[in-house]
């Protein structure tokens, strides 16, 4: 089982997106600052919040944990 750094991939998926973290929030209703603990790792999301996060990047819950990191950035 492979381990995953949940703020580490978010913040690697959003900025491959072209995505701040102020719009990310602008459109999820989701504080920047809760976004950047969860970033940082000093935060865990739950998967109501994590789901919401990935919405308006294109990415599924399913697609986040794959552990085949390729099929999320083509």
């Amino acid at each position: 089982m492979i381990e995953i750094n949940i703020g580490n991939k978010l913040r690697s998926i959003r900025e491959t997106k072209g995505m701040t973290i102020y719009k990310l929030s602008k459109e999820t209703g989701i504080s920047q600052n809760h976004i950047g603990g969860i970033e940082l790792g000093k935060r865990q999301p739950t998967f109501d919040t994590l789901s919401r996060l990935l919405s308006p990047l294109g990415v599924t819950l399913s697609e986040f944990f794959n552990e085949d990191t390729e099929t999320l950035y083509l």
